[in-house]
């Protein structure tokens, strides 16, 4: 399938300055000429009064009756921010530019043009997630990103220009945005199945300071946050709602008991989503630090892999010996994969969750699937209605984002930051782009 994306804008020249021009239509150049205008109006008296700053003109004196008291501070102000915004409006922004395996280049690119039913976005806070550190290992990725091209996915911001045709945003609004939008005219997606869209749209960019959200994500996934979130909160929007299209295709029911193999960012979302469904967990994985955070996440049992002879006997004595109801792959390793089956009891469901590198095969117990009536799912992505869902989770506060959100690092630490991930130190570091 090929998904076409928008080519990023060339970087820009070393040292060249950002201070830019606004185009002849720009809004913010029409407020200052309407503001420094000295003009007459018509009243509906038929009377003819001229208007200085949008101010009548005292008859008797001439004189602005605004000069003479602290109210003409007010126009004042408002023109002297409005004339800042015109100065500094950048025409170059940062970014950090993927090349290849490993070379990320923090550049100056062109500031995103905003087409018709788009909306630009000054990005306040982006997330790193295991995602992006694959595709900083690898250099790229089969489905969402083909190199040089800015890339980062999970992100929060403020509306900073809206085109014609954008009824429900305007600038200055605080806003997250998931990173695809399906077609809703294809195969699958005539059939519910939204994730499996045959025209999913990506869009990556979150690591930079600017991001231009085409139309079809505008109509579907991006929305309004409320006061009570933070930028950073909004930002795992993405990740829980993949979690949440993972948990719900489990039929998960309270009593249950699950079992997560891996601790990282997804198996945390995932933690918490079963807690919520009144399952017991048990959670798997070989990092010391992110168990702490499975524990902080209020999972019931916490494995150490490392630390355990059979870690698949191990699981199966903590569920009575027979198994667990619910088994999830949160990590994308084959043999983990492999492991998740059989820590699952007869009649069982397991979801595989965590994405395998391309070209890897795992192998099934035929006799066990088959005669122990097993319900085997692969899972990915999300859907619009997972997004919705996922934010009034964010809204009401049901979600524990302190032990998913580690660190903060400016975007010119973005590469030191994404080798966290890889090294298993912390969670999530939040990329502050200003």
């Amino acid at each position: 399938m090929s998904i076409s994306l928008p080519a990023p804008s060339p970087p820009a020249s070393a040292g060249k300055s950002i201070r830019g021009n606004a185009s002849p239509n720009d809004p913010l150049k029409q407020m200052l000429q309407e503001f420094s205008c000295l003009h007459t109006k018509t009243r509906h008296t038929g009377m003819q009064e001229k208007f200085f700053c949008g101010y009548p003109l005292n008859r008797e004196n001439g004189v602005c009756p605004y000069f003479r008291g602290k109210r003409f501070a007010v126009p004042i102000l408002k023109g002297t921010v409005a004339l800042l915004r015109f100065l500094w409006y950048p025409n170059n922004v940062k970014a950090a530019i993927l090349y290849g395996p490993k070379d990320v280049r923090l550049e100056e690119i062109g500031t995103p043009k905003v087409g018709p039913g788009e909306v630009l976005v000054k990005i306040e806070a982006a997330l790193t997630c295991g995602t992006d550190a694959k595709v900083f290992l690898r250099g790229g990725h089969p489905r969402m990103i083909t190199p040089p091209a800015v890339f980062g996915h999970e992100f929060a911001g403020v509306v900073e220009k809206v085109s014609d045709g954008v009824e429900k945003f305007r600038a200055g609004m605080k806003v997250v945005v998931a990173n695809s939008a399906p077609c809703n005219q294809c195969f699958y997606c005539r059939r519910g199945r939204q994730s499996l869209c045959e025209d999913l749209l990506f869009i990556n960019g979150a690591y930079a300071q600017y991001v231009n959200i085409p139309s079809r994500i505008v109509k579907q996934n991006m929305h309004i946050i409320r006061k009570n979130l933070s930028f950073k909160e909004a930002s795992l929007l993405e990740p829980l709602a993949c979690a949440l299209h993972g948990i719900e295709e489990a039929n998960i029911t309270a009593g249950d008991t699950v079992v997560i193999n891996g601790a990282g960012p997804i198996g945390l979302l995932f933690i918490q989503l079963a807690k919520l469904k009144g399952a017991y967990v048990i959670s798997c994985d070989m990092v010391e630090e992110r168990l702490n955070m499975a524990e902080k996440s209020s999972a019931d049992e916490i494995v150490n892999v490392s630390e355990v002879d059979d870690e698949v006997e191990t699981v199966r004595k903590l569920s009575g010996g027979f198994g667990v109801d619910v088994g999830i792959e949160a990590v994308g390793n084959p043999s983990v994969w492999e492991k998740t089956v059989s820590m699952v009891r007869k009649g069982g469901t397991v979801i595989l969750f965590g994405g395998c590198a391309p070209g890897t095969k795992f192998t099934l117990d035929t006799e066990f699937i088959h005669y122990g009536e097993l319900t085997v799912k692969g899972v990915f992505h999300h859907t619009p209605y997972y997004v919705e869902k996922a934010l009034k989770l964010l809204h009401l506060g049901k979600i524990n984002t302190s032990c998913l959100i580690t660190g903060e690092m400016p975007l010119e630490k973005l590469e030191e930051a994404l080798n966290k991930i890889i090294s298993h130190q912390g969670v999530k570091t939040a990329i502050i782009p200003w």
